[in-house]
């Protein structure tokens, strides 16, 4: 065996360890999104019979929000602490500067994004887009408040951790399809159970897939994750804005 020969089946015996390492992590990986889709999917159907049992809105959302942190965030950075991630916020891109010229760009794009939605949306409805500012600034105010949590903790949990993860071993546009897809699945279970009508539901699903890929790509192009938070949120006001049309 000449030593050419010999360097290349070193170099593959000390690789073998190293893919074994990374199959594990994967498998550990996908063991663990499992079991996330089966608790939270219990919770989003079966469970959510406690919400309603809580009479006050304020305290349901309340509720709401610590389940989701339980399930969607906690073991997230249990995970990150258990794969000896010694910074998980910086894994999870929580604690990364933003680059300013992806900023810039991301926000033109977000925007452009939001602008086609309101408009496509007061064009099917037939209603004006200065009727989104009607509401009072307490209205405003209150929803800005009551829809800020719940994107952080699907951020952290989609974009932070599983896109991630997915990143680690695939392409970033291919990993950015596998969580948009999931990111969208996490919403099924709650819409199939309140018998959210076919038509909706499916139009729910793609639209939760496209923001996914949204804000994956702002993720990637800010190298932070709250630019995408605030997407997320954004988001959601307009959902609410819209839906009072």
């Amino acid at each position: 065996m000449n030593s050419a020969t010999r360097a290349v089946s070193q170099q593959l015996e000390e690789d073998e360890p190293v893919a074994t390492l990374r199959r594990k992590e994967r498998g550990l990986f996908w063991k663990y999104i499992f079991l996330f889709f089966a608790i939270w999917s219990l919770r989003a159907t079966v469970l959510y019979g406690i919400d309603l049992m809580i009479p006050s809105d304020s305290w349901r959302l309340v509720y709401s929000n610590v389940i989701k942190f339980m399930i969607w965030v906690l073991p997230a950075f249990t995970f990150l602490i258990y794969e000896k991630q010694s910074t998980p916020f910086r894994f999870l891109k929580l604690s990364t500067r933003v680059e300013r010229r992806g900023l810039l760009i991301a926000t033109v794009v977000t925007a452009a994004f939001f602008t086609i939605v309101v408009l496509g949306e007061s064009f099917m409805r037939r209603k004006s887009p200065a009727a989104l500012l009607a509401a009072s600034p307490s209205y405003l105010l209150w929803m800005l408040v009551t829809t800020s949590v719940s994107p952080l903790l699907e951020e952290i949990m989609f974009r932070g951790f599983v896109l991630g993860k997915l990143a680690e071993w695939k392409p970033f546009w291919r990993a950015n399809v596998i969580s948009s897809i999931l990111f969208s699945f996490a919403h099924w279970p709650h819409w199939l159970w309140t018998k959210v009508p076919m038509l909706t539901f499916s139009r729910n699903a793609a639209n939760a897939m496209i923001l996914g890929l949204l804000f994956g790509w702002i993720v990637k192009k800010t190298d932070s994750l709250w630019p995408a938070v605030v997407a997320h949120i954004v988001n959601n006001c307009l959902a609410s804005l819209i839906g009072r049309w």
